[in-house]
C-alpha cells in the first residue's frame, strides 16, 4: 500500500443510506491533484459489521453496487492520474455473519467482496484492512486471510496485529495451507503447532495457499506440509518444488 508525504486519504460515505453527495470531496481531489498528491480512497460501504441488512438483502446489495459505480464515474475516470488505492473494507476478524463458523463466514464475506470488486476497473487495486487483534490462534488467522479466499488474489489484504513476523527479506521457510474448500481437521493436523513453533523461535516464515504454491515458492528452502489436505494437483506442485531443490517437512 502506498503511504507517504505525497499521498492523502479521503473517506467517502458509500453506505446504503448515503445520498452519495461527494461534491466537497471532489473539490478537494481537484485541489490535491494540482499539488501532485496521490489519493487513497476509503469507500465506506459498512463492510461488514456495520451493514444494516444481511448479505442476502438485494436492495442493500444494489445500493452498494450503485455507490461503487458512482465512485468510479466521479473519482476514477476523471482523476485516474492521481489514484493510489481504494480501500473497500475495514473489519475486525473473525467475520460475524450468518453462521457460527468463522471459515463459513469468511467464505460469505469473500464471495460478497468478489461481487463488489468486479465492479471496479481492472487497473484499480482494491484493499481490505483486517484486524486480527482478537484472535489467539495463528492457524485461524492464516485460514481467514488466505490469499485464495479473496477475489482470486486480486484483493490485497493488510492484516493489522498479525501474529506472523514482519519480514525484512524473503524467508526460507513456508507453511502450506490446503485449499479453502478443505475444512476437515486432519487436513491441518500439526500445522498449528508448527506455526506456533516458528513464531516462538522467531524463525522467519510465510504461509502459502496451495493454489499459489508454484508462484510463491521462489526463495523457499523448506516447506511444511500436511499431506492429508493436499489435492492431486497440489501433489504435482510439490513434486515440482522438490525437483527444484526444495525440502518438504511432512506432518504426521
Amino acid at each position: 500500500m502506498i503511504i507517504g508525504s505525497d499521498t492523502t486519504s479521503i473517506t467517502l460515505n458509500a453506505r446504503m443510506d448515503s445520498k452519495l453527495n461527494w461534491q466537497k470531496e471532489q473539490e478537494l481531489v481537484s485541489l490535491l491533484r494540482e499539488k501532485n498528491q496521490k489519493i487513497i480512497y476509503f469507500l465506506d460501504l459498512g463492510l461488514f459489521s456495520e451493514l444494516t441488512q444481511p448479505l442476502i438483502h438485494e436492495a442493500q446489495f444494489q445500493a452498494l453496487l450503485l455507490a461503487i459505480d458512482h465512485f468510479v464515474e466521479t473519482f476514477i475516470s476523471p482523476y485516474e492520474d492521481c489514484l493510489a488505492e481504494v480501500i473497500l473494507c475495514k473489519e475486525s476478524l473473525p467475520f460475524h455473519l450468518s453462521t457460527s463458523d468463522p471459515i463459513l463466514d469468511r467464505n460469505q464475506a469473500a464471495d460478497y467482496l468478489q461481487l463488489l470488486v468486479d465492479h471496479l476497473p481492472e487497473e484499480v487495486i482494491p484493499y481490505a484492512i483486517l484486524d486480527a487483534s482478537t484472535l489467539q490462534d495463528p492457524l485461524l488467522v492464516a485460514q481467514l486471510t488466505a490469499k485464495d479466499s479473496f477475489c482470486n488474489g486480486r484483493l490485497e489484504l493488510i492484516i493489522l496485529n498479525s501474529p506472523f513476523p514482519i519480514l525484512s527479506e524473503p524467508p526460507a521457510t513456508a507453511v502450506l495451507l490446503p485449499r479453502l474448500t478443505v475444512t476437515t481437521k486432519d487436513a491441518y493436523q500439526g500445522l498449528r503447532e508448527e506455526i506456533e513453533r516458528l513464531i516462538s523461535q522467531k524463525i522467519p516464515f510465510k504461509v502459502i495457499s496451495e493454489d499459489f504454491l508454484s508462484i510463491e515458492w521462489e526463495g523457499i528452502d523448506t516447506l511444511i506440509v500436511q499431506e492429508k489436505g493436499i489435492s492431486l494437483e497440489g501433489r504435482r506442485k510439490l513434486q515440482g518444488f522438490t525437483a527444484a531443490g526444495g525440502e518438504i517437512c511432512y506432518q504426521n
